[in-house]
């Protein structure tokens, strides 16, 4: 689960940071230390929070409800629609601003 967590980190952190460093700030260059690794530093610090807060919910509520899923899926229903009302959920909390 790690290396998928940061492949999304990183993958989001990256471009958003060029893209505020370069255009929200007008930077020139974008790269520029003094601005561009205190940009960095806050979208990492906001993507780990809103990581944790999922990950910690889903692993509670999958615990919690394991009967629940387990009876979704004798049903018939896919991984992904067992698990949907949970992530769902996850999701909300996480990108609820801190």
């Amino acid at each position: 689960m790690f290396p998928l967590m940061l492949i999304g980190m990183v993958g989001s952190t990256i471009p958003i940071s060029i893209l505020g460093s370069r255009f929200a700030m007008s930077n020139q260059p974008f790269w520029s230390p003094i601005h561009y690794i205190p940009v960095v530093g806050m979208l990492c610090g906001s993507s780990i929070s809103a990581i944790v807060i999922a990950v910690n919910y889903v692993l509670k509520e999958l615990q919690e409800n394991r009967d629940k899923v387990e009876m979704l899926l004798a049903y018939g229903a896919s991984r992904m629609e067992a698990c949907n009302p949970i992530a769902r959920e996850a999701l909300r909390l996480a990108l609820t601003p801190v």
